[in-house]
């Protein structure tokens, strides 16, 4: 490909469909148990380990903040609208990419990391007898799960909670100690790990928020965060 898009690029033609998307539902009717296409983008914040492709002991730079995409479909399955306030009960599918992370980092080897003393360790100071390397990954997947919704007159609360499917990649270049040798590392993941999320709906725009349990793709290994702002437009519905 002869002129490759950045994320920020990809970021900004997104958000501009989104808000163009948000024109064009302006004009559609919005009734409150109607199902709804969700687009949004937002950030993500992954979790990592010390002593998984970097080592806080030696100098690294761990850059775990990606820009996401999250395509949703939800739709509501019961309704109480004796309950004060209206209470819907639902679920959303959704197509979510959680977004690039890096990092450039210098290590020692394994034995002497878990076995202090009794293996030389690599000198802070001069990095002599390190290892060295640079990585990125990325994650993406499909996620499903229940929804409930409340209604304060134009405001609407809600959470969720399900699974997510996921497809986690991860490059890593690696350099050993004085160059003596170099090569590329690649792995992949695909993991099933649960979610939680709160969200809140405002006419025709939303802000969502959800936690996964773990996210396991290279550097990342720890709980993840996700914040998403967006268009939610429905069809359908009849109140």
């Amino acid at each position: 490909m002869a002129e490759q898009m950045t994320f920020r690029k990809q970021y900004l033609l997104t958000l501009g469909w989104i808000v163009i998307l948000m024109i064009l539902a302006l004009l559609t009717p919005n009734p409150a148990n109607a199902q709804r296409l969700e687009l949004g983008v937002g950030s993500t914040r992954y979790g990592t380990t010390d002593g998984i492709w970097y080592q806080s002991t030696y100098p690294h730079s761990n850059d775990l903040t990606g820009s996401s995409q999250f395509i949703g479909w939800s739709a509501p399955f019961a309704e109480r609208w004796q309950a004060l306030p209206p209470t819907r009960f639902g679920w959303r599918a959704a197509a979510v990419h959680l977004g690039s992370f890096s990092n450039s980092a210098y290590w020692e080897p394994d034995e002497a990391f878990f076995h202090p003393g009794t293996f030389p360790r690599c000198d802070v100071v001069r990095l002599s007898d390190c290892w060295n390397g640079d990585g990125s990954g990325d994650v993406w997947g499909v996620s499903l799960g229940l929804t409930i919704e409340r209604d304060f007159g134009g405001l609407t609360l809600g959470a969720e909670g399900g699974s997510f499917l996921y497809y986690g990649k991860w490059t890593q270049t690696w350099r050993a100690p004085n160059n003596a040798s170099s090569g590329v590392l690649q792995m992949t993941e695909t993991h099933l790990t649960p979610y939680v999320g709160v969200n809140a709906r405002y006419g025709y725009a939303f802000v969502m928020l959800r936690g996964y349990k773990g996210v396991h793709a290279g550097l990342a290994d720890r709980v993840l965060r996700q914040v998403v702002v967006g268009v939610s437009i429905p069809f359908g519905g009849d109140k």
